[in-house]
C-alpha cells in the first residue's frame, strides 16, 4: 500500500448495484475512491489481496468512514487499471482453455 496518510470521510458511501454486485463509493475532493473489496468482487479476484497483486501491489490507500473500519480504496486511475488487468486475465483464461 501507498504510505500515504489515510484519508476519512464524514459522509457514508453511494452504492451501485452493478452486475448484481454491489459497488460502495465514497466521493472525496481529491476524487472518488472505490472500496478494493467490492471491485475485487466485480472483478472475480478471490480478494483485495489478490487484487493489489494484480495491480503491482502498491495501490490503494485506506480511508476510514464515519462508522466502521478502515477499508481499502483504489482511485479512479487505479480502478480503471484493475478494470485492464482483469480484462487481460479473462483473456488469458478463455485464451487456455
Amino acid at each position: 500500500m501507498n504510505k500515504a496518510r489515510p484519508l476519512c470521510s464524514e459522509s457514508p458511501p453511494i452504492r451501485f448495484r452493478l452486475n448484481k454486485k454491489n459497488l460502495r463509493v465514497f466521493p472525496m475532493a481529491q476524487g472518488p475512491r472505490f472500496v478494493a473489496a467490492d471491485v475485487a468482487k466485480l472483478l472475480k479476484y478471490p480478494d483485495e489481496a489478490a487484487l493489489q497483486t494484480a495491480l503491482g501491489g502498491k495501490a490503494g490507500c485506506l480511508l476510514s468512514p464515519a462508522s466502521g473500519p478502515a477499508l481499502l480504496t483504489l482511485s479512479e486511475a487505479e480502478l480503471r487499471h484493475a478494470l485492464r488487468a482483469g480484462r487481460k486475465t479473462q483473456r488469458k483464461r478463455c485464451n487456455s482453455g
